[in-house]
């Protein structure tokens, strides 16, 4: 008889009866929970046995199935090799080989089983100590249970669940044990209140402890039918309890149906959970001294609420029409393109370097701008009226998709089983956008006087900046969610939880070009969109290092932000990520310093009392979601600054401004430089990443006239070129030996321009008038340089132009007059 826990084991774990084997092997269902599989491969000619792991996970799976059998109280009556029961022919050990050898033989393992089918195997079982119902509930529950402590998914446990109760009839055709009819109530019998009602909480207990049904009963977690407390639940099982066995208590809630009808909408139940929850009572009544008779009579009544319960059907894995005929429905990319990874990678590297080689023959030549198609289109530039204006702006629609992308993944993952799915921002931000850039190229055209007035004062260009925050904000939100109900719910793989946190950064690194672009507007609303999503990402101090400190200092020695010519990224970014904070910590400092203000005023200190904000965020996120749901929120904010300095790396790449004396600033930074001009930031028309980024990539533009609109900077072939856009840079920077061979050869190209345009004094012949490198809400113009003709505030004319007034951090006497541009630098 002990071939009955090889039976029932490997019927379980291998899916199938002996003589059912070839037919429910080729339909069994794969993993759909990778998080828990971390030895099972994705490869869909692999056996069961080879996806389980092999004899490295079946043997201690085989034998804990049947250590569980052994000492589980509801079952060990036929299981104790101590009693003196006729059918206990075998050992314990020799049992767990039978198991192993069963469960091998039935799903594809080299070893192979000789013992009797089920009804052979039970028939003296059913004359000599007969079943119970509840022992055949719990045989199938360690199964089940077991599976999922070594690694098996939701899809498998239910395939499992299926068969073994398949094999019931089987199991029990000589009947089960027959009880004598009781005379009293089952809530007499089971001895009332005071037993009922702790039975009744260690139930609920259970339910929320069991990683099988956990993720229905978990009171930390957001699902939308949790709207009662753990001891309301405890109180409404108690009461459901007592009026279903004959108990005074009234219950109130709501029937099966209507109480299940949200949950299978929003997190479907699995077969194994329903099964386990009934297992929880069956087994906490025998704790609480129930007896056989009674603990059968539950079961009975349990399993008639069954279809109210699963009314609306269970968890559904069927992503293909018809039934897989495949051991695994977890879909690679190749099962989906019909193409390896490895063959799509090459073929990317080989366009990807191709296009670069070729865009970095154009941009040395500084007589003709990069190729693109429809470069000197006005299209999207046009004068008009509503429809017009909201054409013009309506590519810049192209900044949410990265964030698409996020949930495209997360639907993906869910629809194909393959975790890996989770990773399509990445993939799509790095891979997918720099050919399009490559392959689309540069929008090389600027707009007349006439369509920039009409542009400037065209409020669509301001609703989609303003729209990508309210997009990230409520994308913050929904993935901490989804992270916390899959991380309670014990769903979430390792894969996954990576995939898409950093994919939820690389999407917010996208967006740092809508930041930095509300953070130059002259409005305080605009600004504080911007600050939504810095706290949002714990990035709090880049708004104030980014206007006071980089455009004050960029390209020179001073900037963190401005890398030198030779310096890897990987050296770079560290210490950019540092002294960028300590810059802003100081320069935030002085602003309070001139108004008066001690920098330690929490409530005064703009970046102190936003972290504040922003840890108060973080702390919302951890009790609501879990420690997973945070850790992810963590790695979002940090891609999102490391994704901006990844941006700061390649603007200034190589680039310096001449030094003209040796005045420094109270912090010992040398502070006299010659203005920033147009060949001091690395400059790129590149259509679509412009498009993503809000036109940042017009960089020379913006840190000259800062106060220009996204929607009107322009682009000059003689200012230094990128071959390609920030998502195609970002790749070459992070393989530095690429970098330096594709940009150091354009950095001394543009050194030399810079150079034969002074001496030619074709310098200010080729690039318009105006210079104001530092603006924003505080002050629009004159903070620092300063020239006429580069603000166009409003209705076209500059504001507050004064020069030597000062403004929010560099007070008067600081600023600096452009005349010295040429005189001193030549």
């Amino acid at each position: 008889q002990h071939i009955i826990s090889a039976l029932a084991v490997a019927s379980g774990l291998g899916a199938f009866q002996v003589y059912k084997f070839d037919k429910e092997v080729a339909s069994t269902n794969a993993y759909d929970d990778p998080n828990t599989t971390a030895h099972v491969t994705a490869n869909a000619s692999a056996s069961l046995w080879e996806r389980l792991g092999g004899e490295e996970i079946v043997r201690p799976l085989a034998n804990a199935i049947y250590d569980r059998h052994a000492s589980d109280h509801l079952t060990k009556g036929w299981f104790s090799s101590t009693g003196d029961h006729k059918w206990l022919a075998h050992t314990p050990e020799q049992v767990k080989e039978h198991v192993f050898t069963f469960f091998s033989s039935g799903i594809g393992g080299p070893h192979v089983y000789k013992g009797r089918n089920m009804i052979d195997a039970h028939a003296s079982i059913a004359k000599l100590n007969p079943l119970t119902k509840a022992s055949v509930h719990a045989a199938i529950y360690h199964v089940l249970d077991e599976m999922k402590n070594h690694g098996a998914g939701d899809r498998e446990i239910d395939k499992v669940h299926d068969i073994l109760h398949s094999l019931v009839p089987d199991v029990t055709k000589f009947g089960t044990k027959e009880h004598a009819k009781a005379e009293n109530t089952l809530w007499e019998r089971l001895g009332g209140e005071e037993v009922v009602r702790p039975l009744a909480n260690a139930i609920y207990d259970r339910h929320a402890s069991d990683h099988l049904t956990k993720g229905w009963f978990s009171s930390t977690g957001d699902h939308n039918w949790l709207v009662h407390t753990p001891e309301q639940v405890k109180e409404h099982v108690f009461t459901f309890f007592s009026s279903g066995i004959g108990g005074p208590h009234v219950y109130k809630g709501r029937n099966m149906i209507d109480t299940h009808a949200s949950i299978a909408k929003i997190y479907p139940l699995t077969k194994a959970s329903v099964h386990a929850v009934i297992y929880h009572v069956l087994d906490e009544s025998k704790k609480h001294g129930a007896g056989d008779r009674e603990i059968d009579e539950i079961h009975d009544i349990l399993h008639s609420l069954v279809p109210d319960v699963t009314k609306f059907g269970y968890k559904n894995y069927d992503i293909t029409v018809g039934e897989c005929e495949t051991a695994t429905t977890v879909f690679s990319f190749q099962d989906l393109t019909g193409v390896t990874p490895q063959l799509a990678f090459a073929v990317w590297t080989f366009a990807f370097l191709s296009l670069i080689v070729w865009r970095v023959w154009e941009a040395l030549d500084s007589k003709r701008n990069n190729s693109g198609l429809a470069a000197f289109s006005s299209v999207f530039y046009h004068a008009g009226g509503g429809l017009t204006d909201f054409i013009n702006a309506l590519p810049y629609v192209f900044n949410l998709i990265p964030t698409a992308t996020v949930f495209l993944g997360i639907y993906l993952a869910q629809a194909t089983g393959n975790d890996w799915f989770t990773f399509m921002t990445f993939v799509a931000g790095f891979g997918l956008v720099p050919l399009l850039d490559l392959v689309v190229g540069e929008d090389s055209y600027n707009p007349t006087p006439t369509e920039e007035a009409k542009l400037r004062n065209n409020w669509w260009f301001r609703f989609w900046t303003c729209s990508y925050v309210w997009v990230y904000a409520g994308s913050v939100l929904a993935v901490a969610r989804y992270i916390g109900q899959q991380s309670q719910a014990g769903t979430l793989s390792a894969v996954a939880f990576w995939g898409i946190a950093s994919s939820l950064g690389i999407s917010s690194g996208f967006g740092i070009g809508c930041i930095h672009e509300l953070i130059h507007r002259p409005s305080f609303i605009e600004l504080i969109h911007a600050r939504v999503v810095l706290v949002l990402s714990n990035y709090n101090h880049f708004w104030v290092e980014h206007l006071w400190g980089h455009h004050k200092r960029v390209a020179t020695d001073e900037d963190p932000a401005s890398s030198f010519l030779n310096e890897s990224f990987w050296t770079y970014i560290w210490k950019c990520l540092y002294l960028s904070l300590v810059s802003a910590l100081r320069l935030e400092a002085k602003f309070l310093k001139n108004r008066g203000k001690a920098w330690y005023n929490i409530f005064e200190n703009r970046i102190l009392s936003a972290y504040l904000v922003s840890f108060a965020i973080d702390a919302l996120i951890y009790k609501y979601f879990g420690l997973t749901a945070l850790l992810a929120h963590i790695v979002q904010s940090f891609l999102t600054a490391f994704l901006t300095d990844n941006a700061n790396y390649i603007e200034h790449y190589g680039l310096r401004r001449q030094r003209l004396s040796e005045a420094k600033d109270e912090w010992g930074w040398y502070s006299d430089y010659e203005a920033p001009g147009w060949m001091h930031s690395w400059n790129t028309g590149d259509r679509i990443s412009n498009w993503m980024l809000f036109k940042i990539e017009r960089h020379p533009d913006h840190h000259v006239n800062a106060g220009r609109p996204y929607q009107i900077l322009r682009t000059y072939k003689e200012s230094p070129t990128y071959p390609t856009g920030y998502a195609g840079m970002f790749v070459l920077s992070w393989i530095p030996p690429l970098f330096f061979a594709v940009m150091n050869p354009l950095v001394h190209k543009a050194r030399q321009d810079l150079i034969d345009l002074r001496k030619s004094g074709k310098y200010e012949e080729v690039f318009p008038k105006g210079a104001n490198n530092i603006s924003s809400v505080y002050r629009k113009t004159g903070e620092d340089y300063y020239e006429p003709g580069s603000a166009e505030y409003g209705d076209g004319q500059d504001v507050d132009g004064k020069a030597n007034e000062g403004g929010a951090v560099w007070a008067a006497g600081e600023a600096k007059d452009s005349t010295r541009l040429a005189k001193k630098a030549q």
